[in-house]
C-alpha cells in the first residue's frame, strides 16, 4: 500500500510537470503556479514538488489563527527566500455574527507571515450556483458595505504605515523537520496517527502560542540548513534517513537544541524494521539504550510528571502531570551515560516510574527524547525552559491572539505585529519596545523596535 500512496503522489508531480513544461512553452514570462490547500486534506502529495513551479500558492480559509499560520509556515518553506502567494482567502462570511474585520485581519496576517500576493475570494458575492451565500467584497447588486471598507482600510494601511511590511520578514527561531516518507508510512499502518494534525495539535500550536516564529525543513533542506535555527523538532520521522543521525549530531554539538520523538527511524525507506547500528547510533547520541517500541491505541491512557531535577529547570509549578499518545519506546540509563530523565510515567499503575523523557547535554547544545507524543502542555513546558536557556525570547499569548517577530535584510529584529482576535484588549512587554505593544479587541498593532 504505501508503494501505491508514493505512485500516487508521484503521478500527481509527473503531471504537475507535464502542464508546467507545457505553459511554459507559451508563457515564458508568466509565473505560473498552482493553489494548494488545507494540508489535511491535501497530505498525499508531496508538496516539495512546487520547488519546480515559479511561485508556491495556496488557499487560505482558516480563521484560528494557530492553524493559519501553520499553513503559512508550511508553504513559505517549500521554496525558501521566495515570496509565496493566497490565491483564495476569505472577503467576507455568511455565519451571523462573523465581523468582516476578521478578514480583515487574515489578510493583515498573510502579508506578515510573508505573502507577496493575496487574491480574496470573491469581489462580487456570486448570484448563482451553491457558492452565492459567501460574501464578496461588493453585494450581488454591486454596492459596498462593511467589507469593501474593511479592505479599504486595510490598503490605506499598507501603503502607508504597513508599508514597512514590504522589507521584513519573520523571524524563525525553531524547525520542524517534515517527511513526507513518514507521512505516507503512518497511512499504511495499523495505528491511530494523523501525522499533520498530530504535528499541528500537539507540538506546533505550543510554540505558536509562545510567539515564536516556524519553518518547516525538508530532508534536503537538513542537509545545510539546520544551523539557521535555535531549535529543531523531529517529530513522527519514523522513517530512518541516511545521515541524519549525524547531521543531528553536529547542529547539537554547534550550541542547538534538537527534540526528538520515540518514533524516530523505526523504520527504513523499504518499510522494514530498523535494528543494529542504525539503531545503536541514535543510542550513542541520545545516551540511552532502547527497549520495545509500544503503540499507544486511543482508548490507552498514559501519563507523565516532570522532574523537578531535570537539567533544564523545571519549576515546580510545572511539575504536573501530563498525556502521552500515540507510541512509547522504552528506554533506560546505560551505566555511565550522561543523559537526564526529565519525566516518569505515572499511569498506567504497571508502568509507574518508567522513564518517558531524557535530556542530554552534547557540545555547547542538548538533545531531548520524548518516547510519546506529547500533549502541547508539556510541549510549552519543554520548549519554554529549554529556549529560556539560550536566551530566546517567549510570552504567553491568550487564545485568538498571535504575535510575529519580524526582522530586516540584516537579520536584526525589526518590528512586531500583534493581532488580537479575543474578547478584550492586550498589552504584551517585549525586547526591544520603549512601551507595551497594544491591539484592541479584533485589532492589530505593528510597532518598530527601538534599534530600527
Amino acid at each position: 500500500r504505501k508503494d501505491y500512496l508514493l505512485f500516487y503522489s508521484d503521478s500527481m508531480k509527473d503531471f504537475l510537470y507535464s502542464q508546467y513544461d507545457n505553459l511554459k512553452e507559451i508563457v515564458r514570462d508568466i509565473p505560473v503556479t498552482t493553489n494548494r490547500f488545507t494540508l489535511f486534506w491535501s497530505d498525499l502529495f508531496d508538496h516539495r514538488m512546487d520547488n519546480r513551479l515559479d511561485v508556491v500558492s495556496f488557499d487560505n480559509y482558516d480563521l484560528v489563527p494557530s492553524l493559519a499560520s501553520f499553513h503559512h509556515d508550511f508553504y513559505r518553506g517549500i521554496k525558501k527566500e521566495t515570496p509565496y502567494w493566497v490565491l483564495e482567502q476569505h472577503t467576507g462570511f455568511q455565519e451571523f455574527g462573523v465581523s468582516a474585520v476578521h478578514a480583515k485581519l487574515q489578510a493583515v496576517e498573510s502579508f506578515a507571515r510573508g505573502a507577496e500576493l493575496i487574491c480574496g475570494f470573491s469581489w462580487r458575492q456570486i448570484q448563482y450556483g451553491v457558492e452565492q451565500n459567501l460574501h464578496g467584497i461588493v453585494d450581488y447588486d454591486g454596492e459596498t458595505g462593511e467589507t469593501y471598507e474593511a479592505f479599504r482600510t486595510l490598503n490605506e494601511w499598507l501603503v502607508g504605515e504597513g508599508a514597512v511590511l514590504a522589507r521584513l520578514k519573520p523571524i524563525r527561531e525553531v524547525a520542524f523537520l517534515h517527511s513526507h516518507e513518514s507521512s505516507i508510512t503512518y497511512r499504511t499502518m495499523n495505528m491511530d496517527v494523523d501525522y499533520h494534525k498530530t504535528i499541528y495539535e500537539h507540538l506546533y500550536i505550543p510554540f505558536f502560542e509562545l510567539g515564536l516564529g516556524i519553518d518547516f525543513l525538508s530532508s534536503e533542506d537538513a542537509r545545510h540548513l539546520l544551523s539557521s535555527y535555535k531549535m529543531i523538532l523531529v517529530p513522527l520521522h519514523i522513517v530512518m534517513e541516511q545521515g541524519l543521525t549525524q547531521r543531528l549530531t553536529e547542529y547539537a554539538e554547534g550550541g542547538g537544541i534538537v527534540v526528538i520523538t520515540g518514533d524516530f527511524g523505526q523504520m527504513n525507506e523499504d518499510h522494514w524494521r530498523t535494528y543494529g547500528e542504525t539503531r545503536t547510533e541514535l543510542e550513542r547520541l541520545l545516551g540511552l539504550g532502547f527497549g520495545r517500541w509500544h503503540v499507544i491505541p486511543e482508548h490507552r491512557r498514559v501519563e507523565v510528571q516532570l522532574s523537578l531535577e531535570g537539567g533544564i529547570g523545571i519549576p515546580a509549578e510545572a511539575a504536573r502531570i501530563f498525556p502521552l499518545s500515540c507510541f512509547f519506546q522504552k528506554f533506560r540509563l546505560p551505566e555511565g551515560s550522561d543523559a537526564r530523565i526529565l519525566a516518569s510515567v505515572t499511569v498506567p499503575e504497571e508502568e509507574e516510574g518508567t522513564a518517558a523523557v531524557a535530556e542530554r547535554a552534547i557540545g555547547s547544545g542538548r538533545i531531548v527524547f520524548v518516547a510519546g507524543i506529547p500533549d502541547k502542555s508539556l510541549m510549552k513546558q519543554l520548549a519554554k525552559r529549554l529556549l529560556e536557556t539560550i536566551g530566546v525570547e517567549t510570552v504567553i499569548l491568550p487564545e485568538q491572539t498571535e504575535l510575529v517577530r519580524l526582522c530586516d535584510e540584516q537579520g536584526r529584529l525589526a518590528a512586531y505585529l500583534l493581532i488580537n482576535k479575543s474578547g478584550s484588549p492586550l498589552a504584551l512587554n517585549l525586547r526591544g519596545l520603549d512601551s507595551p505593544l497594544v491591539a484592541g479587541h479584533n485589532g492589530f498593532a505593528l510597532q518598530l523596535t527601538n534599534a530600527t
